[in-house]
């Protein structure tokens, strides 16, 4: 039996100096914070290393609560993208070119409300009556 132990490490820093950022991007005037967050996963025997960039409007200088913000926030992001990629196979739709790509995401957002909000089928059955609408 093989027994593959999972480990995450996180760094952060938060810096406040940004000023010359504002500068340079003056619709950016209400940011207050770059944070920087870096992740070291050793999966196995494999150690990878992330460095992601973060900038915030918030006023706090604590980086375990950016740490926490980043976390929900990409939790919220996964389980959308999960949410969409059950109910309309989105992982395996080929559509590349930018226009029919933008079409199809906002067609399957505008839809999946639309469809948890119709109490009476389960969600296969109501995808399955929606594309057999001919009108």
């Amino acid at each position: 039996m093989v027994i593959t132990i999972d480990i995450e490490t996180m760094k952060s820093w938060l810096f406040t100096d940004v000023d010359w950022l504002i500068e340079r991007h003056p619709k950016w005037k209400t940011v207050k914070i770059i944070a920087v967050i870096e992740s070291e996963r050793l999966i196995g025997k494999n150690l990878s290393i992330e460095r992601r960039y973060y900038i915030t409007s918030h006023l706090t200088k604590d980086a375990k609560i950016i740490n926490e913000t980043v976390r929900s926030h990409w939790s919220v992001e996964n389980n959308q993208h999960w949410q969409h990629d059950v109910n309309f196979d989105e992982d395996s739709c080929r559509l590349r070119s930018e226009n029919p790509a933008t079409n199809f995401s906002f067609l399957n957002k505008t839809a999946l409300p639309l469809l948890k909000n119709e109490k009476k089928l389960k969600m296969k059955k109501k995808r399955k009556w929606v594309s057999n609408q001919n009108d």
